[in-house]
């Protein structure tokens, strides 16, 4: 018996870091750049030192549902 909470496929959680809007943004985005591979996630530290992580074009998704571990150092 199917399960009635199911999401359809491609659909973001009813909670997410970031609000659908954010990610159909990004979607958009692909869509109109489709040579883009991968996605720099930089944010400063306490010292404004740049720090992040470099992601796959793919990845971007679990990143707007369950965000990511970023360098502490």
């Amino acid at each position: 018996m199917p399960d009635s909470d199911a999401k359809p496929a491609g659909s973001l959680p009813e909670k997410t870091l970031f609000e659908k809007a954010d990610f159909i943004e990004a979607e958009a985005f692909f869509y109109k750049f489709p040579e883009i591979e991968d996605i720099d996630l930089l944010l400063p530290d306490t010292n404004g030192i740049l720090r992040g992580k470099r992601v796959k074009r793919d990845a971007l998704r679990k990143v707007y549902q369950e965000g990511v571990p970023l360098p502490g150092s």
